[in-house]
């Protein structure tokens, strides 16, 4: 939202100045034949003035959690003490961005051990397959595992190699 406080004014010579060498700049870019009488030009300029001025605006973006410095001591003007708040409120939020990332941190180290952990254990439970399959004689019981682990493995090293691209 926009606040009156984020305008500035601009001083009409500003704008007439602007206007006035972008018309110039425009009529001698057009090659208008016609030469402008210098009252008309400055009549014209003077009527673009107007239309300009009524257009115009500025805009300040900021970026961050606090207002600049000049906003504070408005804020304290309106009620003492608001500065002080914002500080606090701004500490407290910032607070508890750094609990909420270091819990995902966590979270996502139990996770990938737990994935690699499952992983490793798939992979013995299907080469012990395989080797089962051997004893008894089954040969599609042992090509099947063994197909198995090694589309597992095959498809992690894929996923870590798109993984290192990125």
């Amino acid at each position: 939202m926009t606040q009156p406080d984020d305008y500035v004014t601009v001083p009409e010579e500003e704008i007439e100045e602007v206007v006035t060498g972008s018309l110039a700049k425009a009529v001698k870019e057009a090659g208008l034949q016609r030469k402008l009488r210098k009252q008309d030009l400055q009549r014209l300029s003077k009527k673009m003035t107007e239309f300009a001025a009524v257009g115009m605006s500025a805009t300040v973006v900021r970026s961050g959690p606090l207002p600049a410095p000049e906003e504070f001591a408005k804020y304290e003007e309106v009620q003492e003490g608001t500065a002080d708040r914002i500080i606090r409120l701004t500490e407290k939020e910032q607070s508890h961005r750094h609990e909420i990332e270091e819990r995902q941190q966590s979270q996502d180290f139990v996770f990938s051990t737990l994935g690699l952990i499952l992983g490793w254990l798939s992979f013995v439970t299907l080469v012990g397959g395989a080797m089962y399959g051997g004893y008894i004689g089954n040969k599609w019981l042992i090509v099947s595992c063994l197909s198995l682990a090694a589309l597992g493995a095959i498809g992690q090293f894929v996923k870590a190699a798109i993984k290192k691209k990125k």
